[in-house]
């Protein structure tokens, strides 16, 4: 590689780092569980997204009459149109002229940095997309619990989805006041739920925590993060309008949230939950997925209750299921809860997926007043769904210690 260039350097970066080549895959494996479990639709959003049309109420004036009885009048079918927007999630990356330079002298060591720094790229931009198929839409990753005055020490009710490095704002609520911006998180101590901050900050209890500049500029429905998990099974908690449609005005149209009541994960939960989709929504779950706290109580607590028929009996679990239906242990899932899920009802809808830029000029770019070349990561889509009550989450759950 003595002749690098930014034309040949960009070509081996598509070659090797872009969407369908063998090591976006394998990275997708390995750091997106839940992110591939999800289908994606064949329907490519457009700038003013997808609509379908979804009936909210049909005509139920029907029913037994005497012989000379008048018919009934029928009532009408009420169709609304959900609309699934395609959102931008963007990654991105420098190489030093130095690093580029090195090619010149050895190419075997400059191969190896650039090959470490894109996996690395791409496994934490997987692993904020599939924290955000999770979430709750709003951007919100946790509250904060207890105030804080100077302070560098913030304690979240959730300390598993933040990292090192990450930075964060804190709102008392959303277009609220921002009372915390672009702080770094120095440390993340997951026993005692502690972020350290990299500046003495102040911060009321309950404030919402997001990655910085998410919640600057959103209205309520107009949010920047993907539709998450918490956000497709909810009521009304974390916003009133889904997909453009005011869960106010059409009460059907919310997932379904079970209370736990403080419990540990249960058969009778479990099934209770399955129930409630079952009756609501007519639609079988096939998924389940939690935290490895969930998924931890469950085989301390309920596992051991199993009767088994003779047979060979291997020690461990290797993949976790509940009535046939595959757990997902996801370690970013929201904690004291689990996500109850019909794969056939929920789907990814792209526009394109995570890819390395690819237009002219800006696979790669010279950053102006610098020695470095940038370029970036981008996803464009959503995750979304035409049947809402297709999915429950079992809330307020016993969350064991870390």
């Amino acid at each position: 590689m003595a002749n690098t260039n930014l034309t040949n350097l960009a070509g081996a970066l598509k070659r090797n780092y872009n969407d369908g080549s063998d090591i976006m895959t394998n990275q997708q494996n390995l750091y997106a569980p839940f992110w591939n479990k999800i289908k994606t639709s064949s329907l490519k959003p457009s700038g003013d997204g997808i609509y379908n049309s979804v009936v909210m109420e049909g005509n139920e004036r029907g029913g037994a009459i005497f012989e000379n009885q008048a018919f009934f009048e029928p009532d009408s079918v009420k169709p609304v149109q959900p609309r699934i927007k395609s959102k931008t999630v963007q990654w991105n990356f420098e190489i030093t002229g130095k690093a580029i330079r090195l090619s010149a002298s050895d190419k075997v060591a400059f191969g190896r940095a650039v090959d470490e720094q894109q996996k690395d790229n791409m496994k934490r931009m997987l692993m904020d997309l599939n924290r955000q198929a999770n979430g709750t839409g709003t951007g919100q990753i946790s509250l904060a619990n207890g105030a804080g005055v100077g302070s560098t020490q913030l304690i979240v009710d959730d300390p598993f989805p933040f990292r090192v490095g990450m930075r964060i704002d804190v709102w008392t609520a959303i277009n609220g006041v921002k009372e915390v911006s672009g702080v770094r998180i120095n440390n993340v101590n997951y026993e005692t739920s502690t972020l350290t901050l990299a500046a003495a900050q102040n911060w009321s209890d309950n404030s919402i925590i997001v990655k910085e500049l998410i919640l600057d500029g959103v209205s309520p429905g107009n949010f920047k993060e993907l539709n998450g998990t918490q956000a497709i099974a909810d009521t009304n908690v974390f916003s009133t309008i889904f997909e453009g449609i005011d869960v106010t005005q059409y009460p059907i149209w919310q997932g379904n949230v079970v209370d736990g009541g403080g419990a540990p994960v249960s058969q009778d939960l479990l099934l209770k939950t399955n129930n409630r989709i079952a009756v609501t929504g007519g639609s079988t779950p096939d998924i389940l997925k939690s935290n490895y706290g969930q998924a931890r109580n469950y085989q301390a607590q309920e596992l051991p209750k199993t009767r088994y028929e003779p047979g060979e009996i291997k020690g461990g679990v290797v993949v976790l299921k509940w009535q046939n239906m595959e757990w997902i242990v996801d370690w970013t899932y929201p904690i004291g809860e689990v996500a109850m899920l019909s794969s056939q009802n929920i789907e990814k809808f792209q526009t394109r997926d995570m890819h390395l830029a690819d237009e002219t000029g800006n696979t790669l770019y010279q950053i102006p007043g610098y020695d470095n070349i940038g370029g970036y990561y981008i996803y464009e889509g959503d995750i979304g769904t035409w049947k809402r009550n297709a999915h429950g989450r079992l809330t307020n759950l016993l969350e064991p210690l870390f």
